[in-house]
């Protein structure tokens, strides 16, 4: 997905001494120099395109998320309702082992 990094950077290995000391003493120029090379602009594409996929998954996250709430709620209810249950069952089930022994 990313882009290898270059062995080698032609546009610098072509600069003349005078191009050279401008990128090392200006960072503007540098920085310029930089944003404008293809490996930065396709990194920052794939950073976009990330970004919009994540803001997209976390919608669609959220268009279900009154709906699993009331899930959990079901859920935990029924766990609750069968705990009492089986503690109960348990209770009988005692009382039955009484009864026949």
């Amino acid at each position: 997905m990313i882009p290898p990094i270059p062995s080698s950077f032609l546009k610098i290995d072509n600069m003349n001494l005078s191009e050279l000391n401008q990128l090392v003493e200006n960072n503007t120029v540098l920085q310029q120099f930089i944003d404008g090379t293809s490996e930065v602009k396709t990194l920052k594409e794939i950073k976009q395109s990330i970004e919009t996929s994540n803001v997209n998954a976390a919608k669609a996250n959220l268009v279900h998320e009154e709906e699993m709430e009331d899930v959990c709620t079901t859920v935990e209810s029924l766990k609750q309702d069968l705990t009492s249950k089986m503690q109960r069952y348990r209770e009988l089930d005692g009382e039955r082992v009484a009864l026949t022994h």
